[in-house]
């Protein structure tokens, strides 16, 4: 049972690190991304295509996302295998 318990602390401990890289990454793009649109002039109604650019980064903030939400799901798994062990 200790053994199991080691386990369990060493998957917590690395999506804890997983999700704290995650966390700079999205941090990084969203500054990233928020500098590109201070810097770029400003689009026309007419042109709602983004630049591919803005694009990229946009698409990239949403496969983080997609990540951290299966983080997090990983992680509820990991507390609801934590609540049946026996203490």
């Amino acid at each position: 049972m200790a053994a199991s318990i080691d386990i369990l602390e060493d998957r917590v401990d690395a999506v804890a690190d997983l999700v704290q890289r995650l966390r700079r990454e999205v941090a990084r793009l969203e500054r990233e991304l928020a500098e590109r649109q201070s810097v770029a002039p400003p689009l026309s109604p007419a042109s709602k295509d983004c630049p591919p650019a803005d694009e990229q980064l946009l698409e990239e903030i949403s496969r983080l996302r997609a990540e951290r939400a299966a983080v997090r799901e990983r992680i509820s798994g990991l507390i609801r295998e934590i609540d049946q062990v026996s203490w």
